[in-house]
């Protein structure tokens, strides 16, 4: 029996730890009945217009792609069915929660999959799955009936198989690719940004392989030609977007209009959501000491004082980077949804934790930056061009780059703190994963040779394994607080 154990570990370990997600995710699902935005409202207008999804303009969340809602539509039919009687909303809301609960831990076996497939130590893989597997924003993600967790799926699920293809070139793992950019075209506008990144990866890897491989450039060429084909078909034949464009109606179109754009060192705040008041504020501030102090979002009317002076508890939603990290690490910052909010000592002193123990797991994730940035210049100078071919790290920097650059670039068009959200960034969580993977090996393999690395190593893991302990109290802080509801 400890034999057994000892042989299958590794694969113990990893359902135990999915396990354990699952078992978080499903009793809030079963609780919760609220989300940051109503997307019911979409389903509940189909079941009143016979499965049709209702115009754009019928309601705040209706601008969305349509798969996820005629998911949860179709999902909600077959139940029906099967019990013989039709469903209250509530308990039609739940069925579409209970979808994103699937679709979350499927995330997070692809991701699993993704990391043993990396140059890492089992002990790496099983340290970052863990945290993955219950940070409380993703877990958050995963119990609201939105559109978010399906499009998180599969931003993961098609960066997998692209980054697979560049390695084997496989045909069927780009036709995979092609599928998962689709879908998640079909199911959010944040799927276009996949869409964008997977054509100038293939580009890349055409332009290198040219001059480089002409028989690898040849296959890219007509491989990258079957996945636009692919896309292009998809997208006229189940998108709303041909019929928008055949219309002469705007392609994309959100339910917010565009905020006035903030100058770089000026201040200026026009009303009570504005977060951007300066160019410099928002994207070259990191305010961890105002947040450590004013730990959860402050919701005022003005977050300037009659000198031009940002008010120091607004400090944090003023900057862009402060509103990421806080938001990707706790629950309860935004208060949000209402029927979630949480402002007791308990919930602050936990976040308060959470906020420093999380600079361990971001510092490992520019260390990753570090160290596979300059791994990779070195090869371009030991191989040149071939190092693009044999050597995928620019893959990984391309996806984290614009994911990044597309945040900026919404929350400078629409300068209010929704649109400062950690979930924009979880379609692309692959490729931060990438480095936050190869940080932590890479400490591991410099200070474990010597006796006061070992110490400095067992630290950082003890302080990740604390991070873990707060991750799932801040989890159940949530599910007190609902069951108190």
């Amino acid at each position: 029996m400890i034999s057994w154990f000892r042989k299958n570990r590794t694969a113990i370990l990893f359902v135990s730890i999915l396990l354990l997600a699952f078992a978080l995710r499903v009793p809030l699902a079963v609780i919760n009945h609220s989300a940051n935005d109503n997307h019911f409202e979409v389903v509940r207008l189909m079941f009143a217009n016979n499965g049709e999804m209702p115009q754009r303009d019928s309601c705040k969340q209706c601008y969305h792609p349509p798969l996820y809602y005629t998911v949860v539509y179709h999902s909600i039919r077959g139940v029906e069915s099967v019990l013989q009687h039709s469903l209250e909303n509530v308990q039609r809301e739940h069925i579409g929660q209970y979808l994103n609960v699937l679709a979350g831990i499927g995330t997070l076996s692809i991701l699993y999959l993704f990391l043993s497939r990396l140059r890492i130590s089992v002990t790496t893989r099983l340290i970052i799955f863990a945290l993955l597997a219950v940070n409380p924003r993703f877990t958050a993600i995963n119990i609201q009936m939105t559109n978010d967790s399906f499009v998180i799926f599969f931003g993961v699920f098609a960066s997998n198989v692209l980054w697979r293809y560049l390695q084997t070139r496989q045909r069927r793992n780009l036709v995979f690719a092609a599928i998962g950019v689709l879908l998640a075209i079909l199911t959010k506008g944040t799927g276009i940004l996949l869409l964008l990144f997977s054509v100038v990866a293939l580009m890349v890897s055409l332009l290198f392989s040219f001059f480089a491989d002409r028989q690898m450039f040849r296959r890219t060429f007509f491989d990258s030609v079957l996945f636009v084909l692919i896309i292009f078909l998809g997208v006229v034949l189940f998108s709303p977007y041909y019929h928008y464009y055949k219309a002469k109606e705007p392609i994309f179109a959100i339910n917010r209009e565009k905020g006035v754009a903030p100058a770089l060192l000026h201040r200026a705040s026009f009303d009570e959501k504005t977060s951007v008041v300066s160019l410099y504020d928002a994207y070259a501030t990191f305010h961890i000491k105002a947040l450590l102090q004013y730990p959860l979002l402050t919701r005022k009317t003005t977050i300037l004082d009659s000198n031009g002076n940002i008010i120091p508890s607004a400090l944090p939603r003023t900057s862009l980077w402060t509103n990421l990290y806080a938001r990707w690490n706790v629950i309860q910052y935004e208060k949000r949804p209402r029927a979630w909010k949480n402002t007791s000592t308990k919930t602050r002193v936990l976040t308060r934790g959470i906020y420093l123990l999380g600079l361990v797991p971001l510092g490992l994730l520019f260390y990753g930056f570090l160290v596979q940035g300059l791994s990779f210049l070195k090869k371009i100078r030991q191989e040149k061009m071939r190092a693009f071919l044999r050597d995928y790290t620019w893959f990984f920097f391309g996806g984290v780059a614009i994911f990044l650059l597309f945040i900026i670039k919404f929350s400078y068009d629409y300068p209010i703190f929704p649109t400062m959200k950690a979930i924009y960034l979880f379609p692309g969580l692959l490729f931060f994963v990438y480095f936050f993977a190869h940080g932590l090996e890479a400490s591991f393999s410099r200070l474990w040779h010597s006796r006061y690395g070992r110490v400095m190593f067992l630290g950082i893991c003890g302080m990740l394994f604390v991070l873990f302990l707060f991750y799932i109290f801040d989890i159940m802080l949530l599910l007190q607080t609902l069951l108190k509801k």
